[in-house]
């Protein structure tokens, strides 16, 4: 699939699932299965309960994604959304 097509959101993983899964909140309501991108096993990225990742999920089924990076403190995501929202106006 193009990258084109993949949807990019912020979300808080609340559990760890067995096979390398997460159950990550997106958006405070919606809840999404997601897995570890490659890139972030080869590095042994951690990710647990309480972290703030970026998710990469498929307009087709948007119950599934991929994390795709992990956020390394709350303050990171907020100056995130900051710069998004400057350059947006």
């Amino acid at each position: 699939m193009k990258s084109e097509n993949k949807i990019e959101l912020k979300g808080k993983v609340l559990k760890a699932l067995p096979g390398g899964r997460f159950l990550v909140e997106v958006n405070g309501k919606h809840k999404v299965t997601a897995h570890i991108a490659g890139r972030i096993r080869k590095f042994f990225i951690q990710v647990m309960a309480g972290d703030m990742v970026k998710l990469e999920i498929s307009p087709y089924d948007p119950t599934k994604g991929r994390i795709i990076y992990r956020y390394y403190d709350e303050n990171e995501s907020i100056e995130e959304d900051l710069k998004e929202k400057e350059d947006e106006s």
